[in-house]
């Protein structure tokens, strides 16, 4: 207990501006509920609704950001997609809702089921459905990270033409599905919308080690833009 107490101390004081901190702890139902403050803007699906010419590449490279600091922690999310991502009142994206993270190397674990919650497996990776216990790990992140980027560039949550979970599921694990790509928002033959799919697709792949880490994810988007004026524009909205 008291490791874990120190553990949450530790977490509580990290700070980056992609990640909403921790404020503290509380007891409800005998259940502990994490506390944070309000964000006025909301989640970021509903934020991009109200304001859709925000630049939706810039939002994803800060997420990216924020992942990779919580994976330097050492820290796993555990459920990331845009739901669980506010805006702050300038309109930083700040990931939240750590209720299935895991201290990677230490003792607490927030939450460990043996049922994934409703719409999650849109985000979630092939070897966690596959999973009885659902274990989290980085590699899965990263693949839910790249269906966030995808939710955040199209508008749209991953898979919409699927109504039903368990046909989605059954599709993921079997044929090893992946989101079709969003021709209006990133056009065939467009070398910048070409360069991020194929990232994208690296996210997705199946077997998690052929993933990218958040960190070089990143790095990847940040080297394009510098290199790509362009990209550069596409991404931050300057030349």
């Amino acid at each position: 207990m008291q490791r874990a107490a120190r553990e949450l101390y530790t977490w509580s004081r990290c700070t980056h501006p992609n990640v909403l901190p921790l404020l503290g702890l509380v007891v409800v139902d005998n259940q502990i509920r994490m506390v944070s403050r309000w964000l006025d803007n909301g989640d970021l699906p509903g934020y991009l609704s109200r304001n859709p010419h925000v630049e939706r590449l810039n939002m994803c490279m800060q997420i990216s950001h924020g992942l990779e600091y919580i994976h330097s922690l050492p820290m796993i999310h555990g459920d990331l997609k845009g739901a669980n991502v506010l805006v702050s009142d300038t309109g930083v994206p700040m990931i939240t809702d750590f209720g299935n993270a895991v201290l990677q190397y230490g003792t607490l674990q927030f939450t460990k089921t043996a049922q994934l919650p409703g719409f999650t497996a849109r985000w979630t990776a092939p070897e966690l459905l596959l999973s009885e216990d659902h274990t989290q790990s980085k590699e899965a992140d990263v693949y839910a990270l790249g269906m966030t980027i995808l939710e955040v560039m199209s508008g749209k949550i991953p898979f919409v033409k699927y109504k039903h979970e368990i046909q989605l599921i059954a599709a993921i694990v079997t044929k090893g599905l992946t989101p079709d790509r969003p021709e209006t928002e990133m056009p065939t033959g467009d070398e910048r919308s070409d360069k991020l799919w194929s990232l994208l697709g690296r996210c997705w792949c199946f077997e998690p080690t052929e993933r990218p880490s958040a960190s070089e994810k990143g790095q990847i988007m940040e080297q394009s833009a510098i290199a790509d004026p362009e990209m550069r524009e596409w991404i931050f909205g300057v030349a």
